[in-house]
């Protein structure tokens, strides 16, 4: 599965509202620049059965990429499932 997040200007506008004000704007700079090209997601298929503990997901990539993609995925999927998700997030 190919991933894809970018942050286009509108984005940082509304991010510059919501954010404080001491925000660097390095931070933004890095925002703008976040590459999903290295992210691989791993899945189980739609309709297999699982178990319990046992991961549904494995996300690797560089941590950072990773972990703005976490709330992401773990709301689309708990939101379909209405349970317990367990996800493994591994970075290189």
């Amino acid at each position: 599965m190919s991933c894809c997040l970018t942050f286009v200007c509108i984005d940082m506008d509304y991010l510059r509202t919501i954010l404080p004000p001491s925000t660097e704007e390095a931070f933004y700079d890095y925002l703008s620049s976040v590459s999903t090209d290295n992210i691989v997601v791993y899945a189980v298929d739609e309709g297999m059965v699982v178990f319990p503990k046992v991961p549904l997901m494995r996300v690797e990539g560089p941590l950072a990429v990773v972990q703005l993609l976490e709330t992401t995925l773990l709301n689309l999927v708990n939101y379909a499932r209405f349970g317990k998700f367990v996800v493994i997030f591994c970075h290189s």
